[in-house]
């Protein structure tokens, strides 16, 4: 029994494409900070989202749409601590909550991608956003995600990631 339960929970908190932590995970990690059981100070935002998936699916197929979000989710893996939380947010996108190294690790992720992007068949790209909270301009977690996520579509933005299929 208890390892089927075991099984069970694995199975609503992880992403079965990447082997991350997948959306329900993300939304009980956002409660806990909302209900101050784990701790904001110095916790930056980290969200990747791929440049032009839809242009990878139309033009390369879906199989190598896939291939995109699990190379990119094998850079985070290897790149981020363990103690690190990292999840497949949706579709494309990705976030991670690090509480030290992140320069560090954003680093390590786009050196491990950089080389990644030699074994596939398709242009593989990604926009990242990074913040700390702000005490002044944040309103708990909430805000400082939403601010993060304005980073990383300010970075696509200026990248012009909006390749015509």
């Amino acid at each position: 029994m208890r390892k089927t339960i075991s099984y069970l929970y694995k199975l609503a908190f992880t992403d079965l494409c990447t082997g991350l932590k997948n959306r329900n995970a993300y939304e009980e990690k956002l409660s806990r900070l909302r209900d101050g059981k784990d701790s904001l100070r110095n916790l930056r935002i980290v969200f990747i989202d791929i440049d032009n998936l839809k242009y990878i699916n139309d033009n390369y197929g879906h199989y190598a749409g896939d291939e995109a979000i699990k190379t990119v989710a094998k850079c985070i893996i290897k790149s981020f601590d363990k103690k690190d939380f990292c999840a497949r947010y949706g579709g494309d996108e990705f976030v991670c909550m690090v509480y030290s190294g992140v320069r560090d690790r954003i680093a390590e992720f786009q050196r491990l991608l950089g080389q990644e992007k030699y074994s596939v068949d398709f242009p593989l790209e990604v926009s990242i956003g990074t913040v700390e909270r702000d005490f002044i301009r944040d309103d708990g977690i909430d805000g400082v995600v939403k601010r993060c996520d304005e980073v990383m579509r300010e970075q696509k933005k200026e990248k012009k990631c909006d390749k015509k299929a």
